[in-house]
């Protein structure tokens, strides 16, 4: 709860954010929905405009894999871009620490890689400790997947 009561104050100037109660019920999300889903107030071009969020937090990493399985299989079927009519959201994870966060940024890109989307679905990581930790608007902390040489990218 504490992170996302963190991320509302620390993007209320730059994005509605809508809880996993608010969009139960959406047919264009995925089931069960995201933790938290945010939209920039004032689109921009040059960066993504919608967020889809997710908190596994003491959650298996078996049971995070399957979760951005079920992402990449929802992107692949067109449900966000036919019933939306928007580019599918970026996804943002939080992982409970570092050892999960790398795990899971190593999963993503060969994930992508297997399903012939790498540069089409954007997955960005963190940490709770760098997220509460972080200032408010500070990207520094969410790391892309792996790029060529095995570094995360920050956006």
């Amino acid at each position: 709860m504490r992170v996302l009561l963190s991320l509302r104050d620390s993007y209320a100037d730059t994005f509605d954010n809508f809880t996993k109660a608010e969009l139960t019920g959406n047919t264009y999300f995925l089931s069960p929905p995201p933790d938290l889903y945010l939209n920039r107030m004032k689109p921009e071009d040059a960066q993504h405009n919608e967020y889809l969020l997710d908190i596994p937090t003491n959650e298996l990493p078996y049971l995070i894999r399957k979760r951005i399985d079920a992402y990449i299989e929802h992107y692949d079927n067109d449900d966000w871009i036919i019933t939306a009519r928007s580019v599918y959201p970026a996804i943002l994870i939080v992982c409970s620490d570092a050892k999960i966060e790398d795990s899971m940024q190593r999963y993503i890109k060969k994930s992508l890689e297997d399903a012939g989307i790498d540069g089409e679905l954007f997955y960005y990581t963190t940490t709770i400790k760098a997220l509460l930790a972080s200032d408010k608007h500070n990207n520094a902390i969410w790391s892309k997947e792996l790029g060529e040489d095995g570094d995360t990218q920050s956006f």
